[in-house]
């Protein structure tokens, strides 16, 4: 029986590495929305990611456009989804 020493590992890399900082629209002490969107995309085309961080009391809550964290929203009608978890 031999060992064999690994020197090589497949890279894994996330969607989350490639995108920009986000925007984040701060309505009050204790609402805000916060947009993930590849480079490139449009502030009115589809393809952004939006949390609702809601804060009461000590907690925080995060919820998604359409309870979805898919990239398929837009950041300009942010105020129009249901969120949800």
């Amino acid at each position: 029986m031999t060992t064999e020493t690994r020197t090589s590992y497949p890279v894994v890399e996330t969607i989350s590495e490639h995108l920009p900082l986000p925007f984040i629209d701060e309505v009050s002490a204790t609402e805000k929305y916060i947009g993930y969107a590849p480079l490139g995309v449009d502030e009115n085309a589809e393809g952004w990611r939006l949390i609702k961080e809601q804060k009461v009391g000590t907690v925080t809550k995060r919820l998604y456009a359409e309870g979805t964290s898919d990239f398929r929203f837009a950041w300009e009608k942010r105020r129009q989804y249901r969120y949800t978890r």
